[in-house]
């Protein structure tokens, strides 16, 4: 299980090849600022395909339990740093990242049960 702190940092770096294909190389690194224990986690990163530096984002988490369980929004801010041909592609990667860190926060609590 991974702890985190605040000023604590997280980095990522991964080979995908996600139409078979070329594969990209992701590099993302992350920095903790906030962390109020169950209820919110502010968080900053940067994205790097292919050894350029592609976004910076500031993201929120934040928790809100109920007798039906805990819901979580998520808020992300980014600016992109280098615009690569179409934007619909560098949106894409994006919001492919965000699916990715979702589906590996509910294996992680799948694990934990």
């Amino acid at each position: 299980m991974m702890k985190i702190r605040v000023g604590g940092t997280e980095s990522v770096a991964a080979r995908f090849a996600p139409t078979g294909e070329r594969s990209e190389h992701l590099s993302y690194r992350a920095q903790f600022l906030d962390i109020t224990l169950d209820r919110r986690l502010v968080y900053s990163y940067t994205f790097e395909l292919d050894g350029r530096r592609r976004w910076a984002s500031l993201v929120s988490v934040e928790l809100f339990g109920s007798g039906d369980g805990t819901r979580l929004r998520r808020t992300e801010q980014y600016a992109f740093l280098e615009v690569t041909g179409a934007a619909e592609d560098d949106v894409a990667h994006l919001k492919g990242g965000t699916e990715l860190q979702l589906n590996g926060l509910l294996a992680a609590l799948r694990s934990e049960r």
